[in-house]
């Protein structure tokens, strides 16, 4: 006898509809850019001016993640924060945070 055998995962949920629907699909990992040594020439250098870029609108707008977005028209600070660590300034953001430069909310004019 083969025993108690486990019940196949549901793959349809009941909606307070009645209806029924597929359950949200997972979230694959985030791809890590190839470390530096990896990369072509032209890849290095659109990576270290993508850098050079936020590093510049992060320290021009006092480290407001929001004003950043904003003046690199990019979606959210959440972007932002995206970016810093794709583009290694976790080190540079870090250090401005301790030292009292990340303030909440926008800067004051």
């Amino acid at each position: 006898m083969l025993g108690a055998m486990a019940q196949p995962e549901k793959t349809r949920t009941r909606t307070t509809s009645g209806t029924t629907r597929k359950p949200p699909a997972k979230a694959s990992p985030r791809a890590k850019a190839p470390e530096p040594e990896a990369r072509n020439a032209l890849a290095e250098a659109a990576h270290e001016a993508q850098r050079e870029v936020l590093l510049d609108a992060l320290r021009a707008n006092g480290w407001s993640l929001s004003a950043t977005a904003e003046a690199l028209r990019l979606h959210g600070p959440s972007a932002v924060i995206r970016y810093i660590g794709s583009l290694d300034l976790t080190d540079e953001y870090e250090k401005a945070r301790t030292t009292g430069k990340v303030k909440q909310g926008r800067p004051k004019s």
